[in-house]
C-alpha cells in the first residue's frame, strides 16, 4: 500500500521523504525521486505532513 501511494505523491509533484526498517524496500521510491531518511526522527524533521503506513501480518 505504501509504495503505490508514495509513487502517486511523487507523480503529483510532492517532495517525499521515506524510511523503512529494510532500506532496500524503499529503492523504487528513491529511484523515482524520494529521499531516503536514516531514521523515523529524520523523516519527522523533514516533513510538514506525516503519513504512516504499517503492516499487520497474520
Amino acid at each position: 500500500m505504501g509504495r503505490p501511494m508514495g509513487m502517486n505523491l511523487i507523480k503529483a509533484g510532492y517532495a517525499l521523504t521515506v524510511w523503512n526498517r529494510t532500506a532496500s524496500r524503499a529503492d523504487e521510491l528513491v529511484a523515482a525521486g524520494a529521499r531516503l531518511a536514516k531514521s523515523p526522527q529524520e523523516v519527522a524533521a523533514a516533513c510538514d505532513f506525516l503519513l504512516t503506513i504499517v503492516s499487520d501480518p497474520p
